[in-house]
């Protein structure tokens, strides 16, 4: 898709409906041969829909919307959406309560008239620059494909997601204020958030137990053949 400014434009003049950017997305996600299936861990198809819909009956009746109204974001799977489940990119959040609230960066985003295409893959609890995930799959690297090459991370999904064109663009953050961001700043909820905090320390700790050694072998091993080649 184009830059923020280009789409707002496009949309402005009428070359382009908000439907027709959100129904582009959800081709190019839901593309069998692409990688929607491994960027997106999920999608809300009718939800985004219905905003693209409202905000070009806005438009087409002449009424004041935001400059982004209708453009569609990916949402990295580490930001709370009010009413769904913040995975984190791990198995161990997927049965948690959904979130009751928009987290500070969601709810600006929104306001702004952004359309929330679906919720991107990630490292799990954001910890790797690797973008590998063994719950969800792990995209592909759009410019070499055929090799196989990782993504990065931490938000694999969503570099992915938008240089293939299956959003606009998607929010990314530093995970501690990410998190920090999450929920209202009430004591109840601080007292909720070190829970859940301890509880991801856990499942990050089981996380390096697991993969760390494993990419120091690979490390070792890719570094050997180098070495047996010079």
């Amino acid at each position: 898709m184009d830059t923020l400014k280009a789409l707002s434009q496009q949309l402005a003049g009428g070359e382009v409906t908000s439907r027709s950017l959100v129904e582009m997305a959800l081709q190019k996600i839901g593309d069998r041969s692409g990688e929607g299936g491994r960027a997106f861990i999920s999608v809300t198809p009718e939800a985004a829909r219905a905003d693209a819909d409202s905000v070009d009956r806005l438009r087409a009746a002449g009424r004041p919307v935001s400059r982004f109204a209708g453009i569609p974001l990916a949402i990295k799977d580490l930001f709370d959406v009010a009413g769904q489940v913040t995975r984190a990119g791990s198995r161990v959040l997927e049965n948690c309560a959904p979130a009751t609230a928009d987290a500070t960066v969601i709810a600006r985003l929104r306001a702004a008239g952004f359309i929330f295409i679906g919720r991107t893959n990630m490292t799990e609890f954001a910890y790797s620059g690797l973008g590998l995930n063994p719950h969800y799959g792990t995209p592909l690297n759009p410019f070499d494909r055929r090799t196989g090459r990782i993504p990065g991370g931490s938000t694999s999904g969503g570099a992915v997601a938008v240089t293939d064109g299956m959003a606009a663009r998607e929010p990314s953050a530093r995970t501690r204020e990410a998190r920090a961001a999450s929920q209202p700043r009430s004591r109840a909820s601080s007292a909720s958030n070190r829970r859940r905090a301890a509880y991801r320390a856990k499942a990050c700790s089981r996380c390096r137990r697991r993969w760390i050694p494993s990419v120091l072998s690979r490390t070792a091993s890719v570094a050997a053949r180098r070495s047996m080649r010079s």
